[in-house]
């Protein structure tokens, strides 16, 4: 059973998002070797994080208990902030040199130019794998009306915003939701700087789904 389940994941229309994302791991994972860098390498880590909602997915339609529906759903909330966490990535940039004397005189470093590129393709296959899982999900919630699926995306992307707060600044990862309250703590001790940052990953949020949403069939009628 789980062999023709896979075999059907692999046949589905998004096999190509599974291609680009583990050529990413493996280009990331070569890249940072050969340019001695720990950063490159994690993104490929980050990548595989990224991917992991769309293959939650694609296992949630067949489902026939609400149990196993439910687990599915919950690891799903857990792991979707990842799709979108590498956008913020770009912080990284600071590390580099794209400037000798800013704002006429640029340093000629292919290296790092490599690194802005690299960082840039694994934000958007990132966030296209992200919005193409929530597609899906979206689709298969056949027995819900708009207004109920609209206000759980507000608050799926609500969620990951804060997710993303606490994977970047306190660096716990998505699977350490039970360390509650040192969370609870250290956003309490920024509180202010939290409330802005969640609103402004929040809009992010919205605006990548704009570009990269995309109306689909459920993938359980998909042959």
């Amino acid at each position: 059973m789980f062999m023709k389940r896979l075999e059907n994941i692999i046949n589905w229309k998004n096999k190509s998002l599974y291609i680009v994302s583990a050529s990413y791991v493996f280009i990331a994972i070569t890249l940072g070797f050969i340019l001695n860098n720990g950063l490159v390498i994690f993104l490929g880590w980050n990548m595989i994080l990224a991917t992991i909602p769309l293959l939650l997915t694609h296992f949630y339609p067949y489902q026939k208990s609400k149990f196993l529906r439910l687990g599915i759903a919950f690891l799903y909330i857990l792991f979707f902030p990842n799709s979108i966490y590498i956008m913020t990535d770009f912080i990284h940039f600071q590390e580099y040199t794209y400037f000798l004397d800013y704002p006429n005189i640029y340093a000629y470093l292919i290296e790092d130019w490599i690194i802005f590129v690299h960082v840039v393709i694994g934000a958007l296959i990132s966030s296209k794998i992200g919005m193409r899982s929530l597609d899906i999900l979206s689709n298969e919630l056949t027995n819900i009306r708009p207004h109920v699926k609209n206000l759980l995306i507000h608050t799926l992307f609500l969620l990951s915003s804060i997710a993303i707060f606490i994977g970047r600044f306190i660096r716990f990862n998505s699977w350490q939701f039970y360390k509650i309250n040192l969370m609870i703590k250290d956003i309490l001790s920024h509180f202010q700087f939290f409330i802005f940052f969640v609103l402004l990953m929040f809009i992010m949020h919205w605006v990548i789904y704009f570009v990269f949403h995309e109306k689909k069939e459920p993938m359980a009628h998909i042959k």
